[in-house]
């Protein structure tokens, strides 16, 4: 059993990390763990450009979006795993 809700928080905090959490979608995850890191290195591990970067609008849409569909795929897990 997954918890969606702690999915939903790993790929909210750090995207991919909820998807590596849930163990679904291992490509996707490293995929987007990969850019994280690229993210982090190409702002020179400078912090308030990666608060800026992760709170700007198209930072919080993907960091919802990826938190939502973490949680569902969590969610569809647990029923598969429930039959």
């Amino acid at each position: 059993m997954r918890n969606p809700y702690a999915a939903a928080f790993l790929n909210l905090v750090f995207y991919g990390l909820g998807y590596l959490y849930n163990g679904n979608r291992p490509v996707m995850a490293a995929g987007l763990i990969l850019i994280g890191i690229i993210e982090i290195v190409s702002l020179n591990f400078n912090p308030m450009s990666l608060v800026k970067a992760w709170t700007s609008f198209p930072g919080l849409l993907f960091g919802l979006v990826f938190a939502v569909d973490g949680y569902m795929d969590a969610a569809a897990i647990n029923r598969q795993g429930s039959r």
